[in-house]
């Protein structure tokens, strides 16, 4: 045996407590100790800008009156409004839905009755009249 230091700790398992070092989505250690801090912490990517009003009546559109799948939408949405804002992923178009719903008072996805359909699209409708006959041609609605 060899003089010096042992390479092993004598509590191997003092090493691990507290600590979870299975790999995330990335295959990096999840290891919190690594993580830089401070000055040197990750930095976030800044806010996108809001959705404006065509752009939120649009994805209900879509999504109601057209019945388009969320890769449609997100094609669309990048082909319509591509020049005045950056690309919108398919999570994010569904959490504005879904947002939405709420706030036009419609019911919940999975709550939703026979009627709920017909009273969607009427709503759909009563909000179309906010907007000018050429966004309206634009993306189809007339």
């Amino acid at each position: 045996m060899t003089q010096g230091r042992d390479p092993w700790p004598s509590e191997p398992m003092d090493l691990l407590v507290g600590r979870d070092h299975r790999p995330n989505r990335y295959g990096v250690s999840r290891d919190s100790s690594t993580e830089p801090q401070g000055d040197m912490a990750r930095t976030t990517r800044p806010p996108r800008p809001a959705y404006n009003e065509e752009q939120k009546f649009y994805i209900m559109f879509a999504r109601i009156t057209k019945g388009q799948s969320w890769p449609a939408i997100e094609y669309d949405f990048a082909r319509l409004f591509n020049q005045q804002v950056s690309h919108r992923s398919k999570g994010g178009l569904t959490s504005v839905y879904y947002r939405l719903r709420k706030e036009w008072a419609l019911e919940e996805v999975l709550q939703t009755n026979v009627d709920s359909p017909i009273h969607d699209q009427e709503v759909v409708d009563r909000r179309a009249t906010h907007f000018s006959h050429d966004f309206l041609t634009i993306i189809g609605y007339l």
